[in-house]
């Protein structure tokens, strides 16, 4: 069983504040790019190529990502 209520309350909000500091294009590849890396993260890929770039462009997503809870 996979059950975090303070993580999913903290992904929500997280969510809130993309929606106000990223484009919605960016939002929906970056939306794609989060289902890649859970299942590269899931098979045991985290230090593959294809991981690393993943997470690199994740990061880049968020650098205007800013906010409190």
């Amino acid at each position: 069983i996979y059950e975090t209520p303070a993580g999913t309350i903290l992904y929500h909000a997280h969510l809130d504040i993309e929606a106000f500091t990223m484009d919605r294009e960016v939002r929906k590849i970056k939306q794609g790019l989060g289902l890649k890396f859970a299942e590269l993260v899931y098979t045991g890929f985290w230090h593959s190529p294809e991981c690393e770039f993943v997470r690199h462009c994740i990061a880049k997503s968020q650098e205007r990502v800013e906010g409190k809870v």
